[in-house]
């Protein structure tokens, strides 16, 4: 008003401009955005508040651990070291329980049908049915529920809270603020409750955050990696759809960054003291997440394998896959009933394993298909479309157009991203 009418501002209609200007002298100054700045100005200010009340030596110990695990020389190495130590005691422990489980399924229960003399449609179904028990109790169980024990531990000493502020940068530079970690890290167990712990971002952090939840390796897709490539293949091979995968989010972030519309925010995020995880607490929060597996899953599969057995039965299975034999094999390198096996990893991921077993008919992958042809396929299965129940929540959050955008995405970077893998196979 009054300053700008003696020339001191600018008019209104050039105020936004001008400070747009100074905006971006200012960005262009300390390489980090106006949010970023101020952030940073809030946080240096807390500090001196906190050096003026806080007595010397008070917490002193449990401040330094703190600095440990957020200052990033330091932190950075321990999130990468409890990530890993997270996924490869995943993968031992569940490899483990899985060989246990299966042996006595195939010594009590899939050795004895063939000796029973059932007709041939009923022994298919049965068939069919107790290779699906098999897949989901004895190789998806093991990996589901040890992964969920490892993330409720992280959770409940207070260390996820740490890893989100120590990403914050990080996670800038794809679109999304530290604390946008948190559903990243649940996508980890179920891209669900990822979906639903959004709500709190702005309209642009919520379209990124659609795209990169949906591409996170959730447990039914480390179901896949681990009971094909860590038990067919090897460690540093299921490791590596990891690398690919996270690379991929990161590259699909920054273009996001880039194309989507909508202002980048600072957050503010509530540091919880760490804690000993207690067994009892753990445990539960373990429970109640794989009781979706349990309940929901599994009827699921059941119900599909009887499906499976008497499609394959009458030659239905068979008549779709020859639509897509050319397709799966001079592309993906596949053979034709992988096309079938990815179709019903969209009602649960870990159904493309599942009924991969199924149809190839033993749980023991490895004696009919090649360590390259595991590979591909199980990184196509993690690329592949969410799951039919992130395709539902996604859409209540965020409409059809982003819920299709997102399908056809996933669903393009699967196959290109196979077709690679399985070129790169041919050549070398």
């Amino acid at each position: 008003g009054l300053l700008a009418m003696e020339g001191l501002l600018p008019e209104d209609n050039d105020l936004s401009e001008t400070a747009g200007v100074i905006a971006a002298e200012i960005e262009d100054q300390h390489r980090m955005s106006v949010h970023q700045i101020l952030a940073a100005n809030r946080h240096n200010e807390a500090k001196r508040i906190r050096g003026l009340i806080e007595k010397d030596g008070t917490f002193k110990p449990a401040r330094n651990f703190d600095r440990l695990l957020t200052r990033t020389s330091t932190g950075v190495p321990i999130m990468t070291v409890v990530l890993l130590t997270t996924l490869i005691c995943v993968f031992i422990i569940g490899s483990f329980l899985e060989e246990g489980i299966v042996e006595l399924f195939e010594t009590f229960l899939i050795q004895p049908m063939y000796e029973l003399s059932l007709p041939p449609l009923a022994e298919n179904i049965l068939y069919s049915l107790l290779i699906a028990v098999e897949a989901g109790l004895g190789i998806a169980f093991p990996y589901v529920f040890v992964f969920y024990i490892l993330i409720s531990v992280l959770e409940d000493t207070g260390y996820m809270t740490r890893a989100a502020f120590l990403a914050d940068r990080a996670m800038h530079n794809i679109g999304m603020h530290g604390q946008a970690l948190i559903p990243m890290v649940l996508g980890f167990g179920c891209n669900v409750p990822a979906i639903m712990a959004i709500r709190q971002f702005s309209e642009r952090e919520k379209i990124i955050a659609s795209f990169l939840i949906t591409m996170v390796p959730c447990s039914a897709r480390t179901v896949i990696i681990a009971g094909i490539v860590f038990t067919f293949v090897g460690l540093f091979a299921a490791l590596s759809i990891y690398l690919i995968v996270f690379v991929l989010i990161i590259l699909t972030g920054i273009v996001l960054t880039k194309v989507t519309p909508g202002d980048q925010f600072g957050m503010i995020l509530e540091m919880v003291p760490m804690r000993k995880p207690r067994a009892k607490q753990t445990l539960t929060r373990a429970w109640l997440r794989m009781k979706e597996f349990l309940f929901i899953a599994m009827p699921l599969l059941l119900v599909s394998s009887v499906v499976l057995g008497i499609l394959q039965f009458f030659g239905v299975i068979a008549a779709f896959q020859v639509l897509f034999e050319g397709f799966m094999y001079s592309a993906l390198g596949l053979p034709d009933y992988a096309s079938t096996s990815l179709l019903f990893g969209i009602l649960r991921k870990e159904m493309a394993f599942e009924t991969l077993a199924i149809l190839s008919g033993t749980a023991n992958l490895g004696a009919v298909m090649s360590a390259a042809q595991l590979y591909v396929f199980a990184v196509v299965s993690v690329l592949f479309v969410p799951c039919i129940s992130t395709i539902a929540v996604l859409y209540r959050q965020m409409g059809l157009k982003i819920s299709l955008a997102v399908c056809c995405y996933t669903l393009s970077l699967g196959f290109v991203t196979g077709i690679i893998l399985n070129a790169l196979f041919n050549i070398f």
